[in-house]
């Protein structure tokens, strides 16, 4: 399926484990869909619906997952270095052991509802804007924050600065 145009596409409850996926284009629905394994590398997947989807193993480096309702997917483990979650929905998302580097979270206010932050892996900057940052500080685990490259100084002022404001 590579390099193919999904729009509107239907996959829920899929068994597209461990599919080649690289370069696909979609805004499909992959609710409950099982994407174990699967290599969706470069992919583009505006606002798809990914509600229970199991990514774990996933290689989703440079995707563009931008809107995308994640909640409930279990991205353990998964690979989404330099991928773009703005505004994507995190509620309940599982990132144990998921690689974040260089991935994006802009407007992304529920970050902080995210499952095993931390656990991810950080070996490399992330990138968050600061109203991610405004929303999500006070909640978000220390071990997260000081693996993006913050201080636990940086972490008490901007927690204490933003716990005072209300957000």
């Amino acid at each position: 399926m590579s390099a193919a145009n999904l729009v509107s596409a239907n996959f829920s409850n899929a068994n597209l484990g461990s599919a080649n996926l690289v370069g696909v284009g979609a805004t499909a629905n992959f609710v409950g869909a099982n994407l174990r394994g699967a290599n969706l590398h470069r992919t583009i997947l505006i606002r798809s619906d990914f509600t229970n989807a199991d990514l774990t193993g996933a290689q989703l480096t440079r995707s563009n997952l931008f809107g995308a309702n994640l909640s409930g997917a279990r991205l353990t483990s998964a690979n989404l270095r330099g991928a773009d979650l703005s505004r994507a929905n995190l509620q309940s998302t599982d990132l144990t052991g998921a690689c974040l580097a260089y991935t994006a979270f802009a407007e992304c206010f529920t970050l902080h509802e995210a499952v095993g932050l931390s656990k991810a892996k950080c070996d490399g900057p992330i990138l968050f804007d600061l109203s991610t940052l405004r929303a999500c500080v006070i909640y978000l685990p220390d071990m997260f924050l000081e693996g993006v490259g913050l201080t636990q100084e940086e972490i008490e002022t901007l927690r204490g600065l933003y716990a005072k404001k209300g957000r």
